[in-house]
């Protein structure tokens, strides 16, 4: 095969790539992923779903969050339990690399006194609870979209 043959092949995979994300209902990806600049530059979504919240360090969360500006609802799914986020590099290069190690989430709930209001949690537990049947001691929802039973109807922009 040839380089115009190959570079032929690779512009058309790109291409049928971009139509399929522009129409599909779901994408599963991973943070670095989804924090490149040219995943979400023409994909452009009404939710965000991130799992794994553990795992996400400061660089991966900076960069989903602002490349997904105009999500309306966010998921963050995460157990301050589970695998840290990976580094990469001698210690004695990055004064910082023990801090990265450690996830957001975990170093909200370990050092936040408070940090998730008690009758706020609650309510969201329930939620949780009610709508997919899950029971977890760690809740964090966006209630601005939350009602019993679901997700409040959006209004759509042109007929308004």
């Amino acid at each position: 095969m040839n380089a115009d043959t190959k570079k032929s092949i690779v512009k058309v995979v790109n291409q049928a790539l971009r139509k399929l994300l522009q129409k599909v209902t779901a994408i599963v990806t991973t943070a670095s992923t989804a924090a490149r600049p040219n995943f979400v530059s023409f994909r452009h979504t009404h939710s965000l779903l991130v799992d794994e919240l553990g795992r996400f360090n400061d660089v991966h969360a900076i960069q989903v969050f602002s490349l997904s500006w105009n999500v309306s609802i966010r998921f963050l799914i995460g157990d301050p339990n589970q695998l840290p986020p990976m580094t990469f590099g001698p210690d004695e290069l990055n004064p910082f690399q023990k801090q990265a190690q450690l996830s957001k989430l975990t170093r909200l709930s370990a050092t936040i006194d408070g940090a998730y209001d008690a009758a706020r949690k609650k309510k969201h537990y329930a939620f949780v609870e009610d709508i997919c049947g899950i029971r977890h001691p760690v809740v964090i929802s966006n209630t601005a979209d939350v009602v019993a039973g679901g997700l409040k109807p959006r209004k759509n922009a042109i007929s308004d």
